[in-house]
C-alpha cells in the first residue's frame, strides 16, 4: 500500500499582521489575498478558493490552529512578503512524505543507466532505510526491514 501526505500546522495566526497587499503571501507559488481576513472562516475560505486546483487544503483545528494538507504528498511553501498573519515570518517549508507498506518486500528503482546515476536520482528522493537494510544491485535499491 502507498500513501502520500503533507501536513502543516500553523499554531501562530496572528490577525493584526495583515499583509499590506493581495498578492504578499504565495502558497506554492500561488497569491493568497489574506488582506482583509478577520476570521479563521475567512482565512481557510481564501485559502481553499485559491488553492482549489493545488491539492493543498486549509482547516482548522479545535485549538485554533490553521491546518494545511495535501494527498499527494507534495511540499507546502509559503512565502510572506509582509505582515505575518500566518506566524511563519517570511515563511517556511513542509515536505512530504511518502509512505510504503507490504508484507512483501519493496523495490524501489531507477531506470538510469549506470549504478551511481539510479543511486543519485534515489537520494534526490531523499530514499533512506531507516530500521532495514539497503543493497544496490543493478535495478536500483531494495529495501528490506529487519
Amino acid at each position: 500500500m502507498a500513501s502520500a501526505d503533507t501536513k502543516l500546522v500553523l499554531t501562530n495566526i496572528d490577525f493584526t499582521q495583515k499583509p499590506g497587499a493581495a498578492n504578499d503571501i504565495r502558497i506554492n507559488g500561488i497569491d493568497i489575498d489574506l488582506s482583509s481576513v478577520t476570521t479563521f472562516d475567512e482565512m481557510m475560505n481564501h485559502i481553499n478558493t485559491a488553492l482549489s486546483s493545488s491539492g493543498v487544503v486549509a482547516s482548522a483545528k479545535v485549538s485554533g490552529e490553521l491546518v494545511l494538507s495535501s494527498n499527494t504528498g507534495q511540499d507546502i511553501i509559503i512565502e510572506q512578503d509582509s505582515g505575518d498573519i500566518l506566524g511563519t515570518g517570511a515563511g517556511t517549508i513542509e515536505h512530504g512524505k511518502i509512505s510504503l507498506e507490504s508484507a512483501q518486500a519493496i523495490k524501489i528503482t531507477s531506470t538510469a543507466p549506470k549504478q551511481a546515476d539510479k543511486e543519485a536520482a534515489l537520494a534526490k528522493m531523499g530514499i533512506s532505510d531507516i530500521g532495514g537494510i539497503s543493497q544496490s544491485n543493478n535495478t536500483g535499491l531494495s529495501i528490506d526491514t529487519v
